[in-house]
């Protein structure tokens, strides 16, 4: 019988191997995005993942996945300002990128 621990690593493996499958034939970012946040919330419990992406210009992140974030709180949170008066998590993205 295959332990709870092993399901979840198989089902990890399977997903990277098919993730990197998706980039090398050169599927959208947007769609390797999507599936990447659809295999954390199904192997993560409590967890709604996403992905922002941040504009040209560097001032402002923008979803880029995230299938199971709210549609209310993409309407308020995006775009997200970057810059050293800007709410919390911006200021990190500012100082990595």
């Amino acid at each position: 019988m295959i332990s709870p621990a092993q399901s979840r690593a198989e089902s990890l493996l399977s997903a990277q191997k098919r993730l990197l499958e998706a980039i090398a034939n050169r599927v959208s970012l947007f769609e390797v995005l999507d599936d990447l946040c659809r295999t954390i919330d199904a192997n993560v419990s409590g967890v709604i993942s996403s992905v922002a992406l941040m504009d040209p210009d560097g001032k402002r992140l923008w979803l880029g996945a995230g299938p199971q974030f709210p549609t209310k709180l993409k309407q308020v949170a995006f775009p997200w300002p970057i810059g050293p008066l800007a709410l919390a998590g911006a200021p990190v993205a500012r100082r990595h990128f």
